[in-house]
């Protein structure tokens, strides 16, 4: 279960760098097994007002300002929203196990899957009933998820392209640009490149979502929705269900960029903190200035550790004469100094894709988030100089009848506009000598996974539109009380990190706990980005007990990675291909 989402996860970050295909996108689909459901049949509401949706689920559409400047620290008293002043938020529930009149009844836990641009409300099929398994013991929980301002099943959704034949037509040039190996004319295209597409992004203009997407204004979304949700419960219940101290508090699970919502949420509104697990944490100031750049010191032990792991498994890139990681290593490095010295081209359907070896430093780097079968059999073909199925190649149906036309397509300018508007205040002066300078110094700290990975950014280099909403405080909150004193959280932040972690290395965990007094870092001793992949009961336990007392294990606390079955995955969260 938990494999899917991560899969999912790794095909969204392909998108946000526009690398994402159909051959992907039928992969994808033959991982999961969802129920789509077409939101546009709830009317939006400025009260939370839930229909049945999909098979044991509840959804309902949010209004929310557009912007938030307009408005205070309520939830009420909004005005008259309309179509051209407000963000409709696609919001879904799986209820709890026992009615919310139970004593055991523990409130909503509502989790974000990362991003920018994670589709929360189609995976909440597989992830929610997930947490609720791992949640539920002495209390039960009701699970919430939705997709942020501008992202998925919300409207209006971040767009920056008319028509998807655009956005695919740009990605495609964008790929096939030289190596920035070759040197700083390469960095020079590659940054006027990125830059364009950013530039495509701003076309919007200020009034558009395009202004009002940012990582503080989705964190006063979810103050919104915790607002709503109480309200909702309390006209159903009565009043005997109010808060001890009269504000409903977040109780909160987030993800990778998700993490970065929960450090603006906390920062924000350190009052109405519940519980807040957060793994896979993304310093959220080091996000403010670059979006990527920092976070790659542990990408190349993970890769690293893939290398083991197929060596002990046998994977499809091993080969019989292997006598250690090392040999397969080396293997997989003379191909991709190949790829960087001999162009190679290949031709269908009267079209030319040149390959290059960024593609296969992508598949290296999204198998270390997790450990998948169809990535080791692509890195298998790669590796072999296989490059027949390789690049991207179109025809008139994929943009008439192509199942990208839907929100999963928009990943990449969701991403663009979000890390953008984040990073408007505090970002570097992106020119050519600083941009040659930083692929160099990424290089030499990450040689796999540097070239596309220094490209997240560069598509702010000339962003010019200023998030109407912002927090620009340094992130922290006072210390926690679980008498519920006014304005400080109710318990610490629980941070989970993997040993090795090549998205969010453990380094930003380690800094987020110091911007929050009393949060404990909890190392699981494994490679990947989710932490929840390989997590034993080491683990779980003290989820539970974080939840159900708001009691966090002294700082520093390591544990052992449950047992894998087949994929890599653990048994508790078993893969489902």
């Amino acid at each position: 279960m938990i494999a899917i989402y991560l899969l999912f996860i790794g095909l969204s970050a392909r998108l946000a760098q526009g690398t994402f295909f159909s051959g992907n996108y039928n992969h994808f689909k033959r991982q999961i097994d969802i129920d789509l459901f077409d939101w546009s049949t709830i009317e939006p509401s400025r009260n939370l007002s839930y229909t049945d949706c999909v098979d044991g689920f509840q959804c309902a559409r949010l209004l929310a300002p557009l912007d938030w400047s307009q408005h205070g620290d309520s939830s009420c008293g909004l005005g008259e929203l309309n179509v051209n002043n407000s963000v409709a938020l696609a919001i879904i529930k799986l209820p709890a196990s026992v009615p919310e009149t139970d004593p055991s009844f523990g409130g909503t836990v509502m989790w974000n899957p990362g991003g920018p641009g994670g589709l929360a409300v189609m995976i909440a099929q597989i992830m929610s009933p997930m947490f609720q398994d791992m949640l539920d013991g002495t209390k039960h929980y009701e699970i919430v998820t939705f997709d942020p301002r501008g992202v998925g099943e919300s409207t209006p959704q971040i767009k920056c392209f008319d028509h998807l034949w655009q956005r695919y037509m740009t990605m495609s040039k964008t790929e096939e640009s030289i190596s920035p190996r070759h040197g700083r004319a390469a960095v020079a295209t590659q940054l006027e490149q990125q830059a364009a597409i950013g530039e495509i992004c701003m076309e919007a203009g200020p009034d558009s979502i395009h202004a009002h997407s940012g990582s503080a204004s989705v964190a006063r979304d979810m103050l919104h929705i915790v607002d709503k949700i109480e309200e909702e419960r309390m006209t159903r219940l009565g009043p005997t269900f109010q808060p001890a101290d009269g504000k409903p508090r977040l109780q909160y699970i987030g993800l990778s960029y998700g993490t970065t919502l929960g450090s603006y949420f906390a920062s924000m509104f350190p009052g109405r903190v519940g519980r807040m697990l957060l793994g896979g944490l993304v310093d959220s100031e080091s996000h403010r200035y670059g979006a990527g750049f920092d976070n790659i010191e542990d990408s190349e032990a993970a890769i690293d550790y893939v290398y083991e792991y197929c060596f002990e498994t046998s994977c499809a890139f091993r080969l019989d004469t292997d006598t250690g990681p090392e040999d397969i290593k080396a293997r997989v490095q003379a191909t991709l100094d190949w790829l960087d010295e001999t162009p190679v081209s290949n031709i269908q359907n009267k079209q030319i894709a040149m390959i290059r070896s960024v593609g296969l430093r992508q598949w290296l780097f999204w198998i270390s988030y997790s450990w998948d079968e169809y990535m080791a059999a692509r890195i298998a073909v790669l590796v072999s100089r296989d490059f027949s199925s390789e690049g991207q190649f179109f025809s008139p149906e994929d943009f008439e009848e192509s199942p990208f036309n839907t929100p999963l397509a928009w990943g990449s300018d969701t991403a663009t506009v979000i890390n953008c508007l984040d990073m408007q205040s505090k970002k570097p002066d992106m020119d050519i000598d600083w941009a040659h300078e930083r692929y160099k110094a990424m290089e030499a700290e990450a040689p796999t996974a540097a070239e596309f990975r220094y490209l997240l950014a560069m598509r702010c280099a000339r962003w010019a539109i200023a998030p109407a909403y912002d927090f620009q405080e340094p992130f922290g909150a006072p210390s926690p009380d679980p008498d519920l004193a006014p304005d400080v959280p109710a318990a610490p932040l629980f941070l989970l990190s993997n040993r090795y972690d090549p998205a969010t290395p453990l380094a930003q965990a380690w800094t987020v706990s110091r911007q929050f007094p009393n949060s404990s870092v909890m190392i699981l001793e494994v490679a990947g980005h989710d932490p929840f992949e390989r997590a034993g009961e080491c683990t779980l336990d003290a989820v539970r007990a974080y939840f159900e007392d708001g009691v966090v294990p002294p700082n520093g606390t390591t544990c052992e990675p449950a047992p894998t079955t087949h994929g890599g995955q653990s048994a508790m969260f078993p893969a489902m291909f």
